[in-house]
């Protein structure tokens, strides 16, 4: 597989049912006794540790000295070469370069960028999404929209809506506000051009009005919005209702500070509260499930047990659609995925025998 904006390419192994197994195994085993013993910061591949955290680290070790003059920072890049694939291989580093941090340089899709006060003689340190992420995210959203000429703008949405709000929510703890609402112009040109290619029997004005309709109020993240260009979808559901749907603008997710984890936390430490806590901000989780984890203060209503970073979770209707329930939250709770396929079989096996 060809790594992101680099010729080198990563080899591709595909693991067997049985592989995996044996992985998970030895996983079980031995990370509850390392994850006690590892450096404090340390994030990658360890259960409760995010890239923002990562991100957070950085942004600590290499702002302005207490001083205010900087002091020699370097990046140390080392890749161990295919030490998941090729094990053996004679020379594990295949690379060690120290890089000095004069301008920045990037780092799990962040690019961090020195700004130096020549006045005070200061610097600090600035965190925007890398210019390959975005480019690459209005490369997508174009190929989506090429590829789906001919669907409703429902569906569209439906595409298109986790991958822009997933991407937001992933750059929403730097400095995004101006990214995003860059970003939201070359979106917006993407969406008019798919939107009025459609306008040849309608005219544009009604298109307009189908596709972006004016007056319109959108909730999104706790927060009310009026705009008359929000691209918007609607069709029928199964049971006849009206299904509405709306793509939501990069600069409504708003950027918030992450909060890094501390060093000698680990999730097997058996401090539920500080996981729990930090589990209801976790940034990769959309905001129905965050709410509905503090409402639950991390309780898995069906089997009681805890929510943790590895959990499978599904939010599951208390009284199913099907029985007249609602898709409100008073009617949704958090479940483990396999507590949610459990109480659907006791559903449908008290409706079979009811009949």
């Amino acid at each position: 597989m060809p790594k992101p904006g680099k010729r080198e390419k990563r080899p591709l192994g595909i693991p067997t049912i049985f592989d995996r197994a044996k992985q998970s195994l030895i996983h079980l085993a031995l990370e509850p006794q390392w994850e006690a013993l590892f450096e404090p910061n340390s994030y990658g591949f360890r259960s409760g540790r995010l890239a923002q955290d990562a991100m957070e680290a950085i942004f600590h070790t290499h702002r302005k000295t207490p001083s205010g003059i900087s002091d020699d920072r370097h990046i140390v890049d080392a890749d161990l070469k295919g030490c998941f694939d090729n094990i053996d291989h004679s020379y594990l580093l295949n690379k060690l370069e120290t890089i000095p941090v004069k301008n920045g340089f990037n780092f799990l899709g962040y690019s961090f960028i020195k700004i130096f006060n020549k006045q005070k003689k200061t610097y600090r340190i600035k965190i925007y999404p890398t210019k390959e992420n975005q480019k690459r995210l209005i490369k997508n959203v174009g190929e989506i929209c090429r590829r789906y000429r001919s669907i409703s703008s429902y569906d569209l949405i439906q595409i298109l809506r986790p991958k822009i709000i997933g991407w937001a929510n992933y750059y929403r703890y730097c400095e995004c506000s101006d990214t995003f609402k860059k970003m939201d112009h070359f979106i917006f040109r993407i969406l008019r051009s798919w939107v009025f290619r459609r306008a040849r029997k309608k005219g544009r004005l009604l298109t307009k009005e189908k596709y972006f309709p004016s007056g319109r109020t959108y909730y999104f993240d706790n927060n009310k919005f009026s705009d008359n260009w929000i691209l918007y979808g609607k069709k029928r559901g199964k049971n006849g209702e009206i299904l509405e749907n709306f793509l939501p603008r990069l600069s409504w997710v708003k950027s918030i500070k992450h909060i890094k984890v501390r060093g000698n936390s680990s999730v097997y430490d058996g401090n539920h509260i500080y996981w729990i806590n930090r589990l209801s901000k976790y940034p990769l989780f959309n905001t129905r499930i965050r709410k509905l984890i503090k409402r639950q203060k991390g309780i898995c209503p069906f089997c009681k047990g805890t929510f943790d970073h590895n959990s499978k979770m599904d939010v599951d209707h208390i009284i199913p659609i099907s029985q007249g329930g609602k898709d409100t939250y008073s009617n949704l709770q958090l479940l483990h995925r396999h507590c949610h396929v459990e109480k659907t079989l006791k559903e449908r096996n008290s409706c079979s025998g009811a009949g």
